[in-house]
């Protein structure tokens, strides 16, 4: 089997025919063939899963892992520079090569060991496309190994980007890219734990994060105060939801234990519709990604605004 245009459009939650041409000719691109499992082999994936579950060796995000990822982004700078600013060197290393991947509620095999990275990154030009409109500048908090930026240069020459992380490594990256191909970005040291507000933002901005938001578990609404202080014209963010799953769904049950042994976000959608009932965001889309990794589906979205003089 093999996901088509139609197919990606039923899972993005877009309009049949809408797709960008560069979307589809990333579709083309890259092989998106797979193979359904069968059950003997879908029982040992969902065995081996719980055992994990059920052991201490998935590490739990927050504070304490900021030296972990200062070495991972620093292995990225290290591979830039010492492959001659090579932009695919940016990858950050938690895509490995893997055939078993979650779809439509079940799991599946992929023919290519590089079928989730190639979904990411068609995913990503098309968030970009379909959210980020006449803005003047974008801000990517979280940015890591700096890797969606190159994207949004391509997209968008014209638009200041600012790519922002706690990891210096994570910065130099970003300057890095800044001195060697004259892109119009700037790194910054940026604690999403503890915001920066004296940080300028145009209010003609976008706010960004992909799997960034994440880490915080429930420590998310320092920066949300952030974000109503500013007042950017859209916030995306595409996370791991987990009030979009269901627990009767083993898929998603399975998801929920993995969310919850990571200590990922923890009720941020409650929380951010809380604030759209006292008048002080609004949303403009939430939706559900039927795809993702061997323990959760990470790139669900939610896309919303603060309320402008709202952010008392």
């Amino acid at each position: 089997m093999e996901l088509g245009t139609i197919d990606f459009e039923i899972l993005f939650g877009a309009e049949i025919g809408s797709l960008p041409a560069e979307v589809e000719w990333l579709i083309n691109e890259c092989d998106f063939s797979y193979r359904e499992l069968s059950i003997t082999e879908s029982d040992s994936i969902i065995l081996s899963i719980l055992k994990t579950l059920d052991s201490d060796i998935l590490p739990v995000s927050g504070k304490e892992r900021k030296n972990q990822w200062e070495k991972g982004w620093s292995e990225n700078l290290q591979n830039f520079v010492d492959n001659q600013f090579d932009i695919a060197e940016l990858s950050p290393k938690y895509y490995r090569p893997n055939n078993i991947l979650r779809l439509d509620g079940r799991y599946i095999k992929s023919n290519s060991t590089t079928f989730e990275f190639d979904f990411f990154r068609m995913f990503r030009l098309w968030v970009c496309h379909k959210y980020i409109g006449d803005v003047d500048a974008i801000f990517e908090f979280g940015c890591g190994s700096g890797c969606n930026l190159p994207v949004l240069v391509d997209l968008f020459p014209k638009k200041e980007l600012h790519g922002l992380d706690w990891a210096q490594s994570s910065v130099d990256i970003v300057n890095k890219m800044r001195s060697e191909y004259g892109w119009k970005m700037t790194g910054h040291l940026f604690d999403l734990f503890t915001p920066d507000y004296s940080l300028e933002v145009d209010c003609n901005s976008v706010f960004l994060t992909f799997g960034a938001l994440e880490q915080l578990g429930s420590n998310y609404k320092a920066f949300v105060d952030f974000i109503l202080d500013k007042q950017p014209a859209l916030c995306i963010n595409v996370e791991p939801l987990y009030e979009l799953y269901s627990p009767d769904k083993l898929l998603d049950y399975l998801a929920m234990r993995y969310h919850k042994k990571r200590g990922y976000l923890d009720n941020f959608l409650l929380y951010l519709e809380s604030l759209e009932e006292q008048g002080k965001v609004q949303f403009i889309d939430i939706n559900r990604m039927y795809f993702g990794g061997l323990y959760q589906d990470g790139w669900s979205r939610v896309v919303w605004c603060p309320k402008r003089g709202n952010n008392d």
